[in-house]
């Protein structure tokens, strides 16, 4: 699972280093965060969509996303940060910095469509089956 999610912190870290960011490791964390919290609010809305686990009398979804958003960034804070301080983002560049072009290319866009992706395509499509019921 680890993975997946550090090999986009490695391509968003990769890309602010190569133009010259202050912070690239930041941004890195930053866009990891964001897309793990999309991610974690569509997969409890598709639950509630189906089964209604969600009180909306009592949970909305500034209780419920703020500090799930706060958690996540802290996780990532903690981890990417200590593989930073550790030098250790020489075992990302062997596994992935000789990866092809074009495949690298690709991923790059799924990466930047990803969170519009989980945004907006995923409550759309629950609105419009909501709709055909």
């Amino acid at each position: 699972m680890y993975a997946v999610f550090d090999y986009i912190f490695f391509r968003t870290y990769d890309f602010y280093k190569r133009r010259n960011s202050d912070i690239p490791i930041d941004r890195g964390i930053q866009l990891l965060s964001i897309i793990q919290g999309v991610l974690l609010m569509d997969i409890i809305m598709i639950l509630d969509f189906f089964e209604n686990i969600i009180n909306r009398e009592v949970v909305n979804k500034y209780i419920l996303g703020v500090p799930v958003a706060i958690s996540i960034l802290i996780i990532n804070e903690i981890r990417y940060k200590r593989i930073g301080n550790k030098n250790q983002f020489a075992s990302f560049y062997q596994r992935w910095d000789s990866e092809d072009k074009n495949l690298r290319k690709r991923k790059g866009i799924i990466i930047v469509l990803l969170p519009v992706f989980l945004l907006f395509g995923i409550p759309l499509l629950l609105w419009f089956i909501k709709q055909m019921q």
